[in-house]
């Protein structure tokens, strides 16, 4: 049995409420986060008059608790939820399409609804690479330019990148280093690989956390 840590200050603790391996740690519970915490569904299912349902709509691992009560459903939320897709199959209707563009689980039943795609949604899409080199001529080629898993196509389409974007791409780094020109300084500080330039390039990290508290 988990007991909470007596160090930890309960009040500023309610985002962790969120955090799967946090639950057993709290003290003071934010219901509105644990609603999203994918380690939290026993305590969620105790205390269901507490949940919100709009959150809980985005949970993964929920499910089970949605479909007993499909009139509290967020269909907006449930649209983006990646282990829904057998809830979704089966309401077409409650689709929200342009959100559910952006699903990485869901390239099966968009192939099957190819007319209610959002492509410049599915531009961000890591799943969706095979149908977005298909169709490039629908790509929205700021949003692919945050896409990790559009490199390559991206390498093939340098004039069209939005080097801000990229700039936070995390699978980026490479190009970014060959066109150091284009980089947006403020959005590479936001890119959560950029510890391995620090680790090489001092002056690059100077640069970076100058843009750090530019934008703090």
């Amino acid at each position: 049995m988990f007991k909470p840590l007596n160090w930890i200050d309960s009040n500023k603790f309610s985002y962790s409420s969120a955090n799967p391996k946090t639950v057993h740690l709290l003290r003071k519970i934010d219901w509105r986060h644990l609603s999203v915490n994918s380690g939290a569904i026993k305590l969620l299912e105790s205390n269901q008059d507490k949940i919100e349902w709009n959150l809980l709509s985005l949970n993964p691992a929920a499910l089970s608790l949605l479909q007993k009560n499909p009139h509290k459903i967020n269909w907006f939320f449930l649209s983006k939820n990646p282990a829904a897709l057998y809830l979704l199959e089966r309401n077409p209707e409650k689709i929200n399409w342009s959100i559910l563009s952006g699903n990485p689980a869901a390239l099966p039943l968009l192939e099957r609804n190819m007319k209610k795609i959002d492509w410049s949604n599915l531009s961000s899409n890591p799943a969706a690479l095979h149908l977005l080199e298909k169709h490039q001529e629908k790509i929205d080629w700021s949003n692919l330019s945050l896409n990790p898993a559009g490199i390559r196509l991206l390498e093939r389409n340098l004039d069209k990148i939005n080097w801000s974007n990229l700039s936070s791409n995390s699978a980026a780094l490479h190009l970014l280093e060959k066109h150091q020109e284009k980089i947006d300084w403020n959005m590479l500080a936001l890119n959560p690989s950029i510890v391995k330039w620090c680790d090489v390039w001092d002056f690059w990290c100077f640069k970076i956390e100058w843009s750090k508290q530019k934008i703090s």
